[in-house]
């Protein structure tokens, strides 16, 4: 974290990673995609998924929130932190756009955009 940070972000941070540490080896699957905690890595049809940084973040913020539409402002503030000086106007709708390329096609309806953005197909934590 860079210096001068918010005591709310420093708090947000440290729910995260108590959140991640508690999966700890679980997986969150829906439908072909899964990601594991443990490995921080995704798969499709088990089989691996090359994913940057932000891309899985923004992954499993989507399955985590899965049938309920978040907002281009949620998404910067749990993915990107909100703070960050160097956020693009584009930077969701561009990151969201490489995902469901590295995902599929057939994800397509399960993101959009206008009010924000929704997974649509259930997600199950195991």
């Amino acid at each position: 974290m860079t210096k001068p940070f918010s005591l709310m972000v420093l708090v947000s941070k440290v729910h995260a990673f108590m959140r991640r540490l508690g999966s700890d080896g679980a997986l969150i699957r829906s439908g072909e995609i899964s990601v594991n905690y443990s490995e921080m890595k995704a798969y499709k049809n088990k089989e691996p998924v090359s994913l940057s940084k932000k891309e899985l973040q923004l992954l499993l913020f989507l399955l985590e929130n899965a049938g309920q539409i978040v907002s281009k402002e949620q998404i910067l503030e749990k993915v990107w932190d909100l703070d960050g000086q160097f956020v693009d106007e584009n930077t969701v709708p561009v990151n969201i756009s490489r995902l469901k390329s590295k995902i599929g096609n057939d994800y397509d309806s399960g993101m959009w955009r206008g009010l924000g953005y929704i997974w649509t197909e259930e997600s199950l934590k195991e």
